[in-house]
This record gives structure tokens, C-alpha cells and sequence, in this order.
């Protein structure tokens, strides 16, 4: 191993400590900074997707989680994820990475368009739901002014797709996992919207039509 790979090394390990599978995070630091230290390498994907988040969501007793989102070619299998940092006493975090976020979008980039926070299945926290926006491309005949025909001309339109997970309990308990809500009921009425106004409303309609 050349000096250079060494000192590459040295500088990372310095610039984000991790002891005993958590990260530190410095005093002060903005969870945009915090994240852009410990992840050089992922820095521009991470923007590129959403902007870092930071907010206190499933257990909120340990106090606010930081998330971002990595576009497929730097997710796990090829696939967009979204990396969840635990708080893990005072300044000090656990990844927890949520794989797979399956979608039938391609290029241009895939892009989380909004991020927010509801309490969906009634148990008094809140769980994280995120909206994706991707582009599918497709084929359809077009029939100019003149007449002139063209069979499978290609073109692209916009799909959108919410997502939404809840951090796991065991025996009461919250642990470090997350947990897909597909509920069919609830997703078929979420198709293909695009804004968290337009999906709370929706949830509120569901809720109202319950009791």
C-alpha cells in the first residue's frame, strides 16, 4: 500500500471517528456537515437525491434522527436507499440503512421531492413518508399534420410514488430496524400523487370515514 492510500486513510479516519459501530458527530455541526464528513464520497449523490434531514420521528425519546437518500448506482443491489443515523447518546450515531426502495423509474435521475412525518398507524409517533419522482420511458405512434406515421416513437412522462416506514418494536420496545407500511388499501389511494398536502389529505379523509 502506497504513502498516498495511507494518508487518504489517516484523513478519514480522522475526519469521522467511528467507535464501536457509531459515528461521532462534532459539536455544533449541521446534520447537512455532519453527513457530508462522514460520507466524502457520497456528498454529491446525497444532494442530488434531497436535501440531509433532521427530526424526531418512531422512538422520539432518543431524540432527533438524521436522513438522507442515495441514488441507485451508489445503493445497495443497484436500488435507491434511504441511510437513517440513530441517536446514540450524546453525539454519537447508528446507521440503519433502508434498502430496495423498488421503482420503475430511470434516467433522468430518480429524486425524493418531499419529506415529511405521520402519525399513520395511531400509536402517538410519527412515522416517515417520502414522496419519489422518476421518469419511465415508453413507446406510442404519432401521426404528424402531413400524415407521416412513426410506429414506437419513444417518449417520457413523470411517475410518482410515496413511500412510507415505521420503526419496529419488539416487546414494547423500539429497536433499530424499519418496517415497510404497504398497506394495499392505503397505497392504491396514494398513487401518483406528488405533494404531502395532497397525501394528508387523503389520510384525513380515510381517518374521518373510520370513526
Amino acid at each position: 500500500m502506497g504513502k498516498s492510500t495511507w494518508q487518504i486513510m489517516l484523513f478519514l479516519l480522522a475526519s469521522c471517528r467511528v467507535a464501536a459501530q457509531t459515528i461521532e458527530r462534532y459539536q455544533q455541526e449541521s446534520p447537512t456537515a455532519f453527513v457530508q464528513r462522514c460520507y466524502p464520497d457520497w456528498a454529491a449523490s446525497i444532494s442530488n437525491m434531497h436535501a440531509v434531514i433532521e427530526y424526531a420521528w418512531g422512538d422520539q425519546k432518543q431524540g432527533k434522527k438524521i436522513l438522507f437518500f442515495l441514488p441507485a448506482k451508489k445503493g445497495e443491489d443497484g436500488m435507491p436507499q434511504a441511510v437513517v443515523l440513530l441517536p446514540k447518546g450524546k453525539n454519537n450515531y447508528q446507521q440503519v440503512d433502508i434498502t430496495r426502495l423498488l421503482f420503475s423509474g430511470t434516467e433522468p435521475q430518480e429524486k425524493v421531492i418531499t419529506v415529511f412525518f405521520e402519525d399513520i398507524d395511531g400509536n402517538g409517533d410519527k412515522d416517515l413518508l417520502f414522496i419519489k419522482e422518476g421518469t419511465v420511458k415508453n413507446y406510442k405512434t404519432i401521426v404528424a399534420d402531413d400524415g407521416t406515421v412513426w410506429e414506437n416513437a419513444p417518449y417520457r412522462y413523470k411517475v410518482y410514488q410515496t413511500f412510507i416506514y415505521r420503526q419496529l418494536k419488539k416487546q414494547g420496545q423500539y429497536i433499530e430496524a424499519f418496517e415497510k407500511m404497504d398497506w394495499p388499501y392505503l397505497m392504491t389511494r396514494l398513487e401518483g400523487l406528488q405533494t404531502a398536502g395532497e397525501v394528508r389529505q387523503v389520510l384525513k379523509e380515510m381517518r374521518r370515514k373510520s370513526k
